[in-house]
């Protein structure tokens, strides 16, 4: 089910006109992104067993990434940041609306988390995570 919910929500993002010009991928490619991306990548859920496709409950964790287009390294930062709190803001609205638009069949609830940031670790890149829990159940089972 995990794989079926990676799909629909990156559908989903790639269909916001507020994602325009963000890429979305599936799972990390271990390359830090060179432009606005949204990575998306399985998080915990329950072990499968005969309901899994019935109800359940899994996490689904969206990393954000940016860069930093200002030259020197204090408007870097200033710069990356907004860019950053930007993308989070597009994303968090776009979240809001899965359970709307999730996978045919299924009723979804969706929970966000908080943004976790990256610590500034990769600059001139910014990125922060927010994990999303998922609740799951089949309208006809």
């Amino acid at each position: 089910m995990w794989y079926l919910l990676l799909i629909a929500l990156r559908d989903h993002l790639a269909a916001q006109t507020d994602l325009n010009g963000v890429d979305i991928q599936l799972g990390d490619s271990a390359n830090y992104p060179n432009t606005a991306t949204l990575v998306i990548m399985r998080g915990q859920g329950a072990a499968d067993d005969r309901l899994r496709h019935i109800r359940g409950k899994q996490t689904l964790v969206i990393e954000s990434w940016v860069t930093a287009t200002a030259a020197d390294a204090e408007q870097s930062v200033t710069d990356g940041y907004q860019q950053l709190a930007e993308l989070e803001a597009k994303l968090t609205s776009a979240v809001q609306t899965f359970g709307a638009n999730g996978p045919v069949g299924y009723h979804i609830v969706v929970k966000t988390r908080e943004f976790q940031p990256d610590g500034d670790q990769f600059r001139p890149k910014v990125a922060s995570g927010l994990a999303i829990d998922i609740q799951y159940t089949k309208i006809n089972p």
